[in-house]
C-alpha cells in the first residue's frame, strides 16, 4: 500500500536490486542483502584523499580574507599546513608596493592562520596571479588551493578574471570561497 508521498512499500522495494545483472558487473556492485551495495575494490581505485599542505592566493581583499579564514578552519580540521602566497604583478613593481606587500603578507593577511593555530608559511611570488599560483602549487605539491570569489581588482561579475583562469589553469584542486549571500 502506497505511503502519503506516493512511494510504494510493497515487494518492489524488498527486491535486492534494481540493477540489471550486466549494470551490476559493469559498475562492480555486489550486492548484499536488504538492499546494503558495496562497491568491490579494484586496481584504479584511488587512495583516500588527505589534506596535507593547502595553498591560500590573499591579495589584501575581504574576500581574500573570507578565503584566509575558510582555509585556516579546514587547515584546523585536517592537521593541514598553509602556504600563503600572493602573486606580485606587474604593476606592483612601481614604487615600493613589493616590500609593503611583503609587510602587509606577513602581517595582516597571515592573521587568520595564527588565530586558528596552524602551521603558515608566506609566500610573495612574481607573475600574473593565476598562472604563477597553479605553478607554485604544483611545484610544493600542495594538496588544495583556496581563493576568494573576487581580489583586490574592480571586477564586475560573478567571479574574477583571477579564480576564473586559476580554475582553468591548476592541475591541483581548486576551492573558490563564495561571498556570503545578502
Amino acid at each position: 500500500m502506497p505511503d502519503q508521498a506516493g512511494l510504494g512499500q510493497g515487494p518492489e522495494l524488498s527486491r535486492p536490486s534494481a540493477l540489471s545483472h550486466s549494470n551490476r558487473r559493469r559498475h562492480n556492485v555486489d550486492v548484499r542483502e536488504r538492499d546494503e551495495f558495496k562497491a568491490e575494490p579494484t586496481d584504479d581505485t584511488p587512495a583516500p584523499f588527505r589534506l596535507n599542505r593547502i595553498m591560500v592566493g590573499l591579495d589584501g581583499s575581504d574576500d581574500s580574507h573570507r578565503a584566509a579564514t575558510y582555509a585556516a578552519d579546514l587547515a584546523k580540521k585536517t592537521g593541514a599546513s598553509i602556504v600563503a602566497v600572493h602573486a606580485v604583478g606587474l604593476l606592483e613593481h612601481v614604487g615600493n608596493a613589493g616590500a609593503a606587500m611583503q609587510t602587509s603578507l606577513a602581517t595582516e593577511w597571515v592573521a587568520p592562520f595564527r588565530t586558528a593555530g596552524v602551521m603558515c608559511e608566506h609566500r610573495l611570488a612574481e607573475g600574473p596571479p593565476a598562472g604563477t599560483i597553479a605553478a607554485l602549487a604544483q611545484q610544493l605539491g600542495v594538496d588544495l588551493v583556496v581563493v576568494g570569489t573576487r581580489g583586490a581588482g574592480n571586477t564586475i561579475g560573478v567571479i574574477g578574471s583571477t579564480a576564473s583562469k586559476l580554475v582553468g589553469e591548476s592541475t591541483v584542486p581548486v576551492l573558490v570561497v563564495p561571498r556570503p549571500s545578502m
